[in-house]
């Protein structure tokens, strides 16, 4: 599937993080607001939390609430009711309004979902 896609991971290295599939690729690291427009690389605006806080808030070997909010131009992930990412996306060229949602697993042992809900903003 091409477009956005929010990461997660064991180690809590991608948790949260925005990854645009066909598109600009990895976009930043966790922790961070962002910015896109037109003609100019994705910057950053705001830190929201450092290492040593997402990793705090992770649950290593256990279940994480994982909330994305997609409205309008502006994406936020949230991981155990914290903000952890943030993109306003302003770049006409990349920019999707619409798209397919789901889980994708990648090179792992194991993956588990439960509690998937969606709801239209």
């Amino acid at each position: 599937m091409n477009g956005y896609q929010v990461d997660f991971d064991a180690n809590n290295q991608w948790g949260g993080n925005i990854y645009e599939q066909g598109g600009r690729g990895i976009i930043n690291t966790p922790g961070h607001a962002l910015l896109a427009e037109p003609g100019q690389p994705v910057r950053v605006t705001a830190t929201l939390a450092d290492k040593a806080t997402l990793d705090s808030w992770f649950h290593k070997d256990d279940y994480n609430h994982m909330m994305v909010i997609a409205q309008g131009h502006t994406i936020q992930t949230y991981m155990n009711d914290h903000l952890i990412m943030s993109l306003i996306d302003n770049d006409p060229n990349y920019f999707r309004a619409t798209g397919l949602r789901g889980p994708e697993v990648e090179a792992t042992d194991g993956y588990w979902v439960k509690n998937i809900h969606l709801k239209k903003l």
